[in-house]
């Protein structure tokens, strides 16, 4: 039996890490009315059901809508760029770091070590988000928004913090979200730039997933099981550890800038 749970398990693993790299693909590729559609329709209609289905308090709905407005946001911004929707720009990344703030504030009311240290390097990650405005590139077959000014140092210190997050306040679903962590992490690595346009899109549908069909996603893959307070303070201490190594890089290295890569 416990062979078999951890086949399906890695099953369930393969197959949402290739999903998610599928839709970060194709919503490179599918037009913006098409993308706007579905993250203001498929919310709508689903609302009741959210409500109906989960007791969630106010962390829980805020996360999940300000994500959801962080993606119908995007999308407007790639799709009018150069016309009303310029300003969009600019408040995606305040919508980011709201987004960032709303976890730190659960990690600073625990009023554990672990937390408040978390909390911080929350913080230290919205202090030193890149001051370069977004814009629009379009290539081909593809039309995106890029996000300059992004380090590598800084996108392992956001993974390292969110995991952390996750770990000690939503267990249950933490090896759900290290799936969707790397695979972002992964994309941001190759291109630095692409790594917040990932991070939105592919953090906006899964959340609508787990909000819809929550029972039969965590099933196959309950990670509940995995607390353990001292991995807890381990992981406090390097997430905090590596915001502050984000902070110093950018003075250490002379303020030279990051080169990013170029894919098609």
């Amino acid at each position: 039996m416990f062979h078999q749970e951890s086949a399906i398990s890695l099953v369930f693993v393969i197959a949402l890490a290739f999903s998610l790299f599928l839709f970060e693909v194709l919503a490179r590729r599918i037009p913006s009315w098409m993308l706007l559609t579905g993250f203001t329709v498929i919310p709508i209609g689903l609302t009741p059901l959210w409500v109906s289905s989960h007791s969630w308090g106010i962390f829980e709905w805020a996360k999940l809508y300000t994500i959801i407005l962080t993606a119908i946001g995007l999308v407007l911004f790639r799709g009018h760029d150069a016309t009303r929707f310029r300003w969009m720009g600019s408040a995606l990344k305040y919508l980011f770091a709201l987004n960032i703030l709303e976890a730190s504030l659960v990690d600073f009311s625990s009023g554990a070590v672990p937390g408040v240290m978390n909390g911080l390097a929350g913080v230290l990650l919205v202090l030193t988000l890149p001051k370069k405005e977004p814009y629009v590139l379009t290539n081909g077959l593809y039309r995106e928004v890029r996000f300059p000014g992004f380090r590598r140092t800084w996108l392992t210190s956001f993974t390292v913090w969110n995991l952390c997050f996750l770990y000690m306040n939503y267990t249950l679903i933490f090896g759900h979200h290290l799936i969707v962590l790397g695979v972002t992490l992964a994309i941001g690595w190759g291109e630095t730039g692409r790594w917040l346009q990932a991070r939105i899109l592919l953090l906006t549908i899964d959340l609508v997933a787990l909000a819809t069909f929550s029972t039969s996603l965590i099933a196959f893959f309950d990670t509940a099981g995995w607390y353990n307070p001292d991995i807890g303070r381990v992981l406090a201490f390097v997430s905090l550890t590596l915001s502050l190594w984000a902070v110093l890089v950018p003075y250490l290295s002379g303020g030279s800038k990051q080169t990013e890569t170029s894919s098609s």
